[in-house]
């Protein structure tokens, strides 16, 4: 019975905490799901015909950089990568291998 007693009181802490959440995020604000302006930008990715190196580089052409530079060891990858992220992002004119 003790437990019927007390929930008003567990129902108003639910509450209160439920508030003060939805209360700081408000204060917060929304996350921001706004891309960088790299328009301007000429950005180096290094290692990037494979695993993360090519996936940031997939993401960085899609924002249209001024030039996206590949940097890899291998030439015939690294242009393979640079042919894969042109077609991919239809970035042509600004993606190069080095």
């Amino acid at each position: 019975m003790d437990i019927i007693k007390n929930q008003p009181t567990i129902v108003y802490l639910t509450s209160t905490i439920v508030f003060l959440f939805a209360l700081k995020r408000w204060i917060e604000g929304p996350a921001s799901s706004a891309h960088p302006d790299l328009k301007e930008s000429i950005v180096i990715v290094t290692g990037a015909n494979t695993g993360v190196g090519f996936t940031a580089a997939t993401e960085i052409a899609r924002l249209k950089p001024k030039a996206l530079i590949l940097a890899c060891r291998s030439k015939e990858r690294g242009e393979e990568a640079v042919r894969e992220i042109r077609e991919e992002t239809g970035a042509k004119e600004n993606v190069f291998f080095m």
